[in-house]
């Protein structure tokens, strides 16, 4: 497939095209995902670091989600890496000196504090790798099962020997993702 090469900077300097921006034909980017370099110095802050283009990167990248799948492709949730997100948060709070609040929908699924950057909630949990970030979109995910329930227990039992009760949770089956289309990452990929 064909797309676009009519920006001055490039989004990516390998690819040479306005993609993800711009236009073409939809086999161009049928299954790539959005990868986002946030230590490039292109975001128009004259920077590469993180703090100083946080804002600019997420809001790209949220925007270039919707952009060639329509509103199905919105993201759901970014998952930050817990440095990325306190440093997003300090640059909040030296900026508005506000309260944020979660909405109740990300509470209900376990993501009791936050931030939301247009529409989107960002959140972090425990395993998100260093210096990275995940653009979500949940409805474009299935979690398969091979039993006919989602965890398979046995017990409890009690182990006298450690002076305990044993309780044995199990899950069999993986996800499974429509299009890395549908998906994000933000990585310090490489200074540009």
């Amino acid at each position: 497939g064909n797309w676009t090469a009519d920006e001055t900077v490039p989004p990516n300097a390998t690819l040479a095209t306005d993609w993800p921006g711009g236009s073409g034909d939809s086999e161009y980017d049928y299954m790539a995902p959005r990868l986002g370099n946030w230590a490039s110095d292109s975001w128009g802050t004259g920077s590469n670091n993180w703090v100083d283009n946080c804002e600019r990167v997420l809001r790209k990248m949220t925007s270039w989600s919707r952009l060639t799948t329509g509103k199905s492709g919105k993201l759901d949730l970014w998952l930050l890496n817990e440095d990325l997100l306190t440093d997003y948060g300090n640059k909040q709070a030296a900026k508005h000196h506000i309260a944020v609040t979660s909405n109740q929908e990300m509470i209900e699924l376990g993501f009791p504090e936050g931030y939301m950057q247009e529409g989107v909630p960002l959140r972090t949990e425990f395993g998100v790798p260093a210096e990275t970030g995940y653009g979500i979109n949940a409805d474009k995910m299935q979690l398969l099962c091979l039993y006919n329930e989602l965890f398979a227990t046995k017990g409890p039992e009690e182990d006298i020997r450690n002076v305990c009760w044993l309780w044995r949770i199990g899950f069999f089956g993986n996800w499974r993702f429509t299009s890395p289309k549908f998906f994000s990452k933000i990585y310090p990929y490489a200074a540009a």
